[in-house]
């Protein structure tokens, strides 16, 4: 039986296409730099688009809410320290006698 000669792979060695990985990556970075300038709501907006109003992506859902909640809420206080630890952190912890 002939060997079929209308595949696209440029390398005949067998295993994968040595350029697969840097396309890869290259296609990674551009896809990420995109997403990152997105906005947060414009994100959300995106995954309902893709998947659907609340649906999939529960974990980056949450982070997007925590990101605009956080800008919502302003910057941290800054609390000072009054320089010397507390007693609870100069006491060593007792070990049980054996």
């Amino acid at each position: 039986m002939p060997r079929k000669t209308n595949n696209d792979r440029k390398f005949s060695g067998g295993g994968p296409r040595p350029d697969h990985a840097s396309y890869k990556l290259k296609e990674c970075i551009e896809r990420q730099e995109a997403w990152s300038k997105l906005s947060h709501q414009q994100q959300l907006v995106r995954l309902d688009a893709r998947l659907g109003a609340g649906v999939g992506a529960v974990k980056q859902r949450a982070r997007i809410a925590a990101a605009i909640e956080a800008k919502n809420r302003g910057p941290a206080p800054v609390v000072k320290s009054t320089g010397t630890p507390d007693k609870a952190t100069k006491q060593k912890p007792k070990h049980p006698s054996n």
